[in-house]
This record gives structure tokens, C-alpha cells and sequence, in this order.
């Protein structure tokens, strides 16, 4: 015992010696797990590379713990001394088992991370399809209105000829038939053509919200990162000083440490509780998000006013309007498509 107090690499646990940095213990109250709204959309986070070394957990390991004051040597006894070596022993297979789940934990936020990654994608993808569909929808919306500019300069010149002569009864009756035909195709373009607005806002706002949840989600795996590369220095650093332990000052001070370990160990199983409570809550908040996407893609697609065409007998179908783009455009195929533009 002698020769380890005097040997110069000996940690000093004088009861009036700390060390002037000790290492700050982080509860979960003082850590800062709330998403960041002020994210930019614009923003990839890539989580590829999970495994890079911080060189600030390495400074927070290096630093030695400020011991608290012991008693006398000759104050304890020997088998005092083999109970407190027993149970920090004891101490130090608890927190490698606490390390073991906290890198389960990890591995679970990870995978999390890249679904989310996947479903950004997924929704990036679809508001694509949706822009070229509105896109496609304008210039349809152009010609609707380009051939409603022509039918109302034909009516004009039909009510012109009117003053002078007297034109064929059916001619007109089938020009004012494809007039009311082309006024409620142009509503019906109209009404799609909001409806598509309508969706494609939506859907940006989903894939903002989507970024943003995967922001913050990256910060608390890298703060789990660095977490764990800490746990895992100090039990090898309590492993080796633990098998060296022989006299009654060093028992007390592992004693003092155990105590403050126990606590930390409370805080992190407490925030580990949070954490799967928060992943539960975000599953459920995504299968109500995708049955509400359904509901709302259901509600968009007969929101469209249903069009009934009777035209008068003898008259044929208006040049330039196919019977391909009526059916289509008719609300009663359920909305069809819109689905297969999307």
C-alpha cells in the first residue's frame, strides 16, 4: 500500500485536493431536445456518417472526477472494504449494460432517421408530379380559354348576321349549345385547376414539416453519439482503477461516485422512457397524417361539379373538344384522373 500512495502515477484522492475541471453531469431537464423551427427547407441533413469521433468527448473524458472526503484508514474494516469493492464492481456491470442500451437506442433513432429520409424523398417526389401536373392543367386551362375567345367571336358574328338576315334555326341552336358547352368546360378547368393548387400546398407543407422533424432528430442522435463514446471511456477508466483499489480512501471515494452514477443512471432510464414515448407518439402521428392524406385526396377528387351535356338533335359534337376529354374531365369516374396524373 506504500509503494502504490507513492508512486508519482497514482490519482491523488486527498480528501482536500479537486481536480479544477471536474466533468459537469448533464441531466435530461438541461439538454436541448426541442425541434428546430427555424430550420431552412432547403437543408439535407445526411446521417450516413454516424461513426465520426468528437474530439470534445474525449476532453470531457480525459478530466479526472473531484473526489469527495473519506475516512481514516483506520476507521473501516476489512470486510468493509471487500463489500464497497464488491458492489462498485457491481456498479460497473450495471453501467455497461446501461451503455449496451443506449447504443441499442442509437441503432433504433438511426434506422427512424433514414424512414424519414425516405418518406422526404417520397414526398419531394410527389410535389414534382403534382407541379408538372399543374403545369400540364395551365396549358389545358390556355386552350379551354383560346377556344371560348373563339366561339364568343363566332356568336358575334352570328348576332351581327342577325341584324341583316335570318341564319338557319339549327345552326344556331348548335352554336349556342357548344357556347354553354365550352362556358362549363372552361368552370370545370377552372375548378381542377384550383384543386391542384390546393394539393400541391399541401404537400409542400407536409415536406417542410417532414425536414424539420428530421433536423431535430439528427441533433439528438449525435447528442446520443457523444453520450456514448463518454459512458464507454469512463467504464473503461472505473474498469482499470477498480482492479488497483486496496486501500480504504479509494473505496470511500468509489463509494461517493456510486452513488452520483446511480443518479445519472435514473435521469438516463427517465430519458430513455421519454425518448420511446416520443417515437410512439411520432408513429401514431404519421399513420394519422397518411389517413388524413387519404381522407383529404378522397374529399379533392368530387369536389369537382358533376356536367351534364345534352346536345340538341341533328347537331354534332363541337370541333376541337375530343369525347376522350370529356369523359375525363366528368367527376364521374371517381376521380380517376387525378390519380393517374399524380
Amino acid at each position: 500500500m506504500e509503494t502504490i500512495l507513492s508512486s508519482p502515477t497514482h490519482t491523488n484522492l486527498d480528501p482536500n485536493h479537486a481536480h479544477p475541471n471536474p466533468i459537469p453531469l448533464h441531466t435530461p431537464s438541461s439538454m436541448d431536445t426541442s425541434p428546430t423551427h427555424n430550420a431552412s427547407p432547403a437543408m439535407d441533413v445526411d446521417l450516413s456518417d454516424s461513426t465520426t469521433t468528437e474530439s470534445e468527448p474525449e476532453a470531457i473524458a480525459a478530466r479526472p472526477i473531484a473526489r469527495p472526503p473519506s475516512p481514516p484508514l483506520h476507521t473501516l474494516s476489512t470486510s468493509e472494504l471487500i463489500s464497497r469493492l464488491e458492489r462498485s464492481e457491481h456498479e460497473r456491470e450495471t453501467w455497461q449494460l446501461s451503455c449496451d442500451r443506449t447504443a441499442k437506442l442509437f441503432v433504433e433513432y438511426r434506422d427512424h432517421n433514414n424512414e424519414l429520409l425516405t418518406e422526404r424523398r417520397s414526398h419531394k417526389n410527389i410535389v414534382s408530379a403534382l407541379e408538372e401536373q399543374l403545369a400540364r392543367t395551365t396549358a389545358q386551362l390556355q386552350i379551354a380559354n383560346d377556344r371560348n375567345r373563339e366561339l364568343k367571336e363566332e356568336l358575334d358574328g352570328l348576332r351581327r348576321d342577325m341584324k341583316t338576315g335570318f341564319p338557319p334555326l339549327q345552326r344556331l341552336e348548335a352554336l349556342s349549345a357548344e357556347v354553354k358547352e365550352g362556358r362549363e368546360e372552361v368552370a370545370a378547368w377552372k375548378q381542377r385547376h384550383q384543386n391542384r393548387e390546393n394539393e400541391a400546398n399541401f404537400f409542400r407543407e407536409q415536406y417542410q414539416t417532414a425536414s424539420n422533424a428530421n433536423f431535430a432528430n439528427h441533433q439528438q442522435v449525435q447528442e446520443l453519439s457523444r453520450e456514448i463514446e463518454v459512458l464507454k471511456r469512463l467504464a473503461d477508466e472505473r474498469s482499470l482503477k477498480l482492479r488497483v483499489m486496496n486501500d480504504s480512501q479509494l473505496l470511500r471515494a468509489k463509494e461517493m461516485e456510486i452513488v452520483v452514477l446511480k443518479e445519472t443512471l435514473k435521469e438516463r432510464e427517465k430519458k430513455v422512457e421519454r425518448l420511446e414515448r416520443e417515437k410512439k407518439e411520432r408513429e401514431s402521428e404519421k399513420d394519422r397524417l397518411l389517413r388524413g392524406m387519404r381522407g383529404n385526396w378522397t374529399t379533392r377528387s368530387g369536389s369537382v361539379p358533376r356536367r351534364t351535356v345534352t346536345p340538341a338533335a341533328g347537331v354534332k359534337g363541337s370541333p376541337g373538344v375530343s369525347p376522350a376529354v370529356s369523359r375525363t374531365g366528368s367527376p364521374t369516374n371517381g376521380g380517376k384522373d387525378k390519380g393517374k396524373g399524380s
